[in-house]
């Protein structure tokens, strides 16, 4: 049996879901093209957040790759809860948020396990 690592399996969980919330924008396409004009983003604004947003996630997979996608996801979440606090409604970024410090503090993890060799 392979055991895999407590931070190994955080990796995969967010690397899944945000994978999930990408593909579930790219088959919902219509839905969110409005929801993003909502917002004021462009109808290709869906597919190029989607596209980051599974990127991001395939990054995350390799520990070569960790920290780049790590940034291209911090990026994604922090332009929707950027964009909701703009638009005076903060508590509709809160899911976004909570992607962001689950990033965040996965990303600490990772780096505390790399420079102190564990």
């Amino acid at each position: 049996m392979i055991r895999l690592p407590a931070v190994q399996w955080a990796t995969l969980a967010l690397a899944a879901a945000f994978a999930a919330r990408a593909l579930l924008r790219v088959f919902q396409a219509d839905f969110h093209v409005l929801h993003f004009a909502v917002l004021g983003w462009p109808p290709w604004a869906v597919w190029a957040i989607s596209l980051a947003e599974l990127g991001g996630a395939v990054l995350l997979l390799r520990p070569a790759t960790f920290f780049p996608g790590a940034v291209v996801l911090a990026g994604v979440t922090g332009a929707f809860v950027a964009v909701y606090v703009r638009a005076d409604a903060p508590a509709a970024g809160l899911d976004m948020a909570w992607f962001m410090i689950a990033l965040f503090i996965l990303a600490a993890l990772r780096w505390r396990g790399r420079t102190h060799g564990g």
